[in-house]
């Protein structure tokens, strides 16, 4: 049978406590938890295993009419409220005397000539209170540990970001150092066809007058892979200001 579940006030309800029965009995207070437990999945089927009650902290929840579990801050049981029908099925199995000092509990009760020793609305009860102070702090401390674990986390992530951006600033940058620097080797010499290209002037240029620059001047052309003649030399930027007056920096866009 699925469990009814819902906070409830009690105060028009004479009701008594599973603790009371206990000091009532001379029975432990955790004996006569399961002894309403066993009530309960025999009347209704409600087991204390299929009872998921650690969701509900500091509340009373109603199991069936008549029956109420108290919740602490932990999630636990810590007490039953019983009608006058659900105690005297409890106490049935119990010997004469325990069953006449709960009976005759009752009849005080009932009477007026005494007070419940359960207060059924735990605003009233200092020592709930207590529990329910201690619950939520609890989930403060809780809480707060997982937003300090959430700032961590962002932070840890922001600089793993914050690296990844460096590197890939670093990496561009020495891509531009290295464009640069092959702009600059463009400007210290230069091949005939790649002069001619991009003049666009086409059988104009002769190794011959640019050798004998070389040659008069000490700088000496340097060799470089061609695809077509498997190497061609590439003169100097003085070679080819000298002879016909290109500046290598201008036409290649050097600095």
């Amino acid at each position: 049978m699925a469990m009814k579940t819902q906070i409830t006030n009690t105060k028009k309800q004479t009701m008594m406590s599973s603790k009371e029965i206990a000091t009532l009995t001379g029975k432990n207070p955790k004996d006569v938890i399961r002894d309403i437990w066993v009530m309960t999945e025999s009347l209704y089927g409600i087991k204390k295993d299929g009872a998921d009650l650690r969701h509900h902290k500091n509340q009373q929840l109603t199991l069936v009419d008549g029956v109420i579990v108290c919740i602490d801050g932990r999630g636990y049981v810590s007490e039953f409220l019983l009608d006058r029908r659900h105690t005297e099925i409890l106490i049935t199995g119990y010997d004469v005397k325990r069953r006449a000092a709960v009976i005759d509990r009752w009849f005080k009760l009932e009477s007026g000539s005494a007070r419940p020793a359960a207060e059924l609305d735990w605003r009233d009860n200092p020592a709930h209170l207590r529990n329910i102070l201690i619950g939520f702090t609890e989930q403060v401390e809780l809480v707060t540990a997982e937003r300090n674990e959430a700032i961590r986390t962002k932070a840890q992530i922001s600089r793993k970001r914050e690296a990844s951006a460096l590197g890939k600033l670093s990496a561009a940058s020495r891509r531009c150092r290295e464009l640069e620097e092959r702009l600059g080797e463009s400007a210290k010499d230069a091949t005939i066809t790649k002069v001619e290209k991009a003049t666009g002037r086409k059988d104009e240029f002769k190794f011959i007058a640019l050798r004998r620059w070389c040659k008069e001047n000490g700088q000496p052309a340097r060799d470089v892979a061609d695809e077509r003649w498997g190497s061609v030399k590439s003169w100097p930027a003085g070679a080819w200001l000298a002879v016909y007056g290109i500046d290598l920096k201008t036409l290649f866009g050097g600095k």
